[in-house]
This record gives structure tokens, C-alpha cells and sequence, in this order.
């Protein structure tokens, strides 16, 4: 079973089992490479197909896998997840997975605990993290050096520098 979550299957495009691709990950490119054997999770359950198309338009990316030669194939796994193997996909040094992240717990400089981390939002050119805060309430973080202050993988906790009227 693959463990590595970096990406969702989107809407079809077109009639030859093209999808859209939902990426969860900072490096496309190096995850959705030709021929890489993925795991694609539905309700029914897991399937093993090969990537053999992949490229990147002015509104995102579209995959292709080998199993799936039309729409009619694909369009049951639409909203899928894509799993690859962890081992596969190194990470370059002070990059974090978004799969580390998620759940995540969130406090401030003086120990206070401010929430979750929910969903990591990308937005050209920098990434926010959706925050549940403890009272239940959304807020958003910008994802740099300027408001996270420590990331502590082993014990799912951040750091991060509080500003008025970011909470």
C-alpha cells in the first residue's frame, strides 16, 4: 500500500481519459514523473496504475493514466486520491510534506495552543494554512518564515508568531 497522499483526481478533459489533477504537493513535476506506479483510492477501494501522460497547462495540470484509455474509464475515480511510495519522493532540505503537516497542532510564542491545521491553501506565490482554532473558528496563516517560527515534525506542533488581528 502506498503512503505518500500528493494529489486528487479532478474533472475529465476531453474524451481520452485525460483528467485535471488536484496536486498536494509543492513538486508536481517530480511526483507525477512518466511510467511511476501510483495507488488510486476510492470508496470501492485501491487501484494500482502507471502514469503515462503528464502536463502542465496556463490552468494547471492533467494526467493520464495507463489503465484508463477513455473517459468512460476514468470517470469513476474522479475525486480519488493519488498515493505513491514515502521512499520515492525525497525532500529537499527544509521543505516539509503537506501530509506532515495536516492535523497538525498550532500554538503561539508563549506556549498558548491556538488551534489545528486543516488544509494548506496554495496561492501564487505563497502558501496559507487553514487553521480550526480551538473555539472552533477559521483563521489563516501565511506560510512563511515571518509567522512560522518552529515546525516539530516528530511531535505534530508549530510555532508561530501571532500579529493583531490575525486570530
Amino acid at each position: 500500500m502506498k503512503d505518500l497522499l500528493i494529489g486528487k483526481i479532478g474533472k475529465p478533459f476531453a474524451l481520452k481519459g485525460e483528467v485535471k489533477l488536484i496536486p498536494i504537493t509543492s513538486f508536481p513535476a517530480e511526483r507525477f514523473t512518466i511510467g511511476r506506479e501510483v495507488e488510486l483510492r476510492t470508496k470501492e477501494g485501491p487501484t494500482l496504475a502507471h502514469i503515462d501522460g503528464y502536463r502542465e497547462t496556463e490552468k494547471g495540470f492533467l494526467l493520464h493514466f495507463d489503465l484508463f484509455p477513455t473517459i468512460n474509464e476514468i470517470e469513476p475515480y474522479i475525486g480519488a486520491e493519488i498515493y505513491m511510495d514515502k521512499e520515492e519522493a525525497p525532500m529537499p532540505e527544509g521543505s516539509y510534506r503537506y501530509a506532515d503537516l495536516l492535523g497538525m497542532e498550532v500554538y503561539d510564542e508563549d506556549g498558548k495552543k491556538l488551534g489545528e491545521i486543516k488544509d494548506i491553501q496554495r496561492f501564487a506565490p505563497k502558501s496559507n494554512l487553514r487553521i480550526k482554532g480551538v473555539h472552533g473558528k477559521n483563521f489563516y496563516v501565511p506560510f512563511v518564515d515571518e509567522f512560522v517560527k518552529d515546525i516539530d515534525i516528530e511531535n505534530k506542533k508549530m510555532t508561530i508568531h501571532v500579529i493583531p488581528g490575525l486570530l
